[in-house]
């Protein structure tokens, strides 16, 4: 008779006294999410509110940028893109985005904005730095209770890893580069035009143009004007509501260059390329760096705990202590990443070895294992979504990806190991009342 058990490595478990300390380090889980986008959100909605900077200047109105054409989208866009990824530290975004909007010049409209706003950058900053030490501490007691690296099960067998290795991230490194060099030359075109547009007006003369004709949709018009002590006349194109007739004042340098002088200076379009472009550039140069480690990953062996798991019903994975209940509150979910392998046994056809999970013997189990009655079908739900022991390597919070081993609640019962993502548990989730079967466990 075959062994159908997989040589397994011993490993310490997860304790319902180990579970509470985990529980107790990890606090305010819900900012662990998505919600902080919402800070740079609100934050754009109340400066496009409260903007009642007038679209033209002059003497009875000084020059004042709107909030559309200063700094503060690009950084807002920024840290929206940053904290939708979620990456490790940060709340370092929304503090450096709090003070950017606080020391930069007219980033926001009025005189109370840029204090609340900032003030709520650096209060998110606190609870999401609150919540990474909380992460890290639960994760060096995690890794205290785990201890040295155990083998993996295949290495047990005298194999090699049955997961293909991931491919080299070479066009993300590519993307990368050309995107920082972009954002590099958007950054240094942005700077030489703004600096250039001063010093021109600067040495510009004040003429008087004329509005000849208004553009179709009212929000433009063409104007004759002339240069100091010359006879030809010149036009220019002004923005804004203007009508034939107008006298505009226009500031000219006599090669070519002008610009209306109630009009401002619009950098805005650098600095928003310049963020969304040099953003994208680290965020994929990170996501490389990250698949060149996962590339560099030992098949020896890693720390691992033995913990139970329970399908919930959005088909993840919930972790639960070994000697918990069976209704208890899940510590994290896993979630599926990348192709399964499973656990064949030792027969006269070879030696035991792990092998990829294909999908043609998952459609031929699911067809095997369709109840034909109600309480088959109970049954089958019943037994699914009671929790099973498993191997857990890694834990959450290391810096690499969870791999979890553990025999399938679903017949043929196969060994099958998977890597995993792990995800913050639902709050007050018990079992799941359903289960379909979308992979080997």
């Amino acid at each position: 008779m075959p062994e159908l058990t997989p040589p397994l490595p011993a490993a310490p478990a997860l304790t319902l006294a180990a579970a509470d300390q985990w529980r107790a380090a990890r606090v305010w889980r819900r900012l662990e999410s998505r919600w902080p986008v919402l800070l740079p959100l609100l934050t754009g909605l109340l400066a496009v509110t409260v903007d009642d900077t007038p679209e033209h200047c002059g003497t009875w109105q000084p020059c004042t940028v709107p909030y559309g054409e200063s700094a503060a989208p690009a950084v807002l866009l920024v840290e929206l893109l940053v904290l939708l990824l979620r990456p490790r530290g940060s709340w370092a975004v929304p503090a450096a985005a709090g003070l950017a909007l606080w020391f930069l010049p007219d980033a926001l409209p009025g005189p109370w904005l840029p204090l609340v706003a900032c003030a709520a950058h650096l209060g998110t900053a606190a609870a999401l730095h609150r919540v990474a030490v909380g992460r890290r501490r639960a994760r060096a007691q995690l890794a205290t209770l785990m201890g040295p690296p155990v083998p993996y099960p295949w290495t047990l067998l005298g194999g090699d890893s049955p997961f293909d290795q991931p491919a080299a991230p070479r066009i993300r490194r590519l993307l990368a580069a050309l995107l920082g060099a972009g954002a590099a030359v958007l950054l240094l075109a942005g700077v030489w035009q703004t600096e250039d547009g001063i010093r021109r007006a600067a040495e510009a003369d004040e003429v008087r143009a004329t509005v000849r004709t208004v553009h179709a949709d009212g929000e433009g018009a063409t104007a004759e004007y002339r240069l100091p002590h010359e006879d030809r006349t010149f036009t220019a194109e002004v923005t804004g509501p203007r009508t034939v007739g107008d006298q505009v004042p226009l500031l000219v340098d006599g090669t070519g260059w002008y610009r209306a002088a109630d009009e401002w200076q619009d950098p805005a379009p650098w600095w928003l390329g310049t963020g969304a472009a040099g953003t994208l550039a680290v965020l994929l140069a990170l996501s490389a760096h990250r698949t060149t480690r996962e590339r560099r990953r030992t098949d020896e062996g890693a720390p691992a705990v033995r913990v139970r798991v329970r399908p919930d019903a959005g088909g993840d994975l919930e972790v639960l202590p070994l000697d918990g209940g069976d209704r208890e509150a899940g510590l994290w979910r896993l979630r599926r990443v990348g192709a399964e392998v499973h656990y064949l046994p030792a027969d006269r056809e070879g030696p035991a070895e792990w092998l990829p999970c294909t999908g043609d013997e998952d459609d031929e189990e699911d067809e095997e294992n369709t109840p034909d009655t109600l309480a088959e079908a109970a049954a089958l739900v019943e037994r699914t979504a009671a929790p099973v022991e498993a191997l857990l390597y890694q834990g959450p919070d290391g810096g690499r990806r969870q791999l979890l081993v553990l025999r399938s609640p679903v017949a043929p019962h196969e060994w099958t190991a998977a890597y995993a993502a792990g995800h913050a548990a639902r709050p007050g989730c018990a079992a799941a009342t359903t289960c379909t079967r979308t992979t080997c466990w």
